[in-house]
């Protein structure tokens, strides 16, 4: 019983407590996210030319 509960813990702890990491995320992500959002969108609009050019 105490290692089930110990690993539905878990499962549940890894779906349920999206609230406690995206609180951690947050903070951080907050540059993360700009930086990342700014870095993906130049690769993927460069991404996206190339893709066009090589299929045309």
């Amino acid at each position: 019983f105490l290692p089930t509960a110990m690993s539905h813990t878990s499962i549940h702890t890894q779906i349920r407590p999206p609230a406690a990491p995206s609180r951690r995320l947050n903070p951080d992500p907050a540059a993360i996210f700009a930086r990342g959002e700014r870095l993906p969108a130049g690769r993927a609009t460069k991404a996206v030319p190339r893709a066009k050019r090589v299929k045309d």
